[in-house]
């Protein structure tokens, strides 16, 4: 998630939902259930 995404809720909710964000720090240079973007996922989201 970019700064500006953080911003902009900021600007819409205040800080309200702020602590329910993760940021994945994953590139948005994956197409559309690419392998590595699920494998990524997979590993940096716990499921319950």
């Amino acid at each position: 998630m970019e700064d500006m995404h953080i911003e902009r809720i900021k600007r819409s909710t205040d800080e309200k939902y702020l602590h329910k964000i993760i940021n994945l720090e994953i590139e948005d240079k994956f197409a559309y259930f690419d392998d590595t973007l699920i494998k990524l996922l997979e590993s940096r989201v716990a499921l319950p």
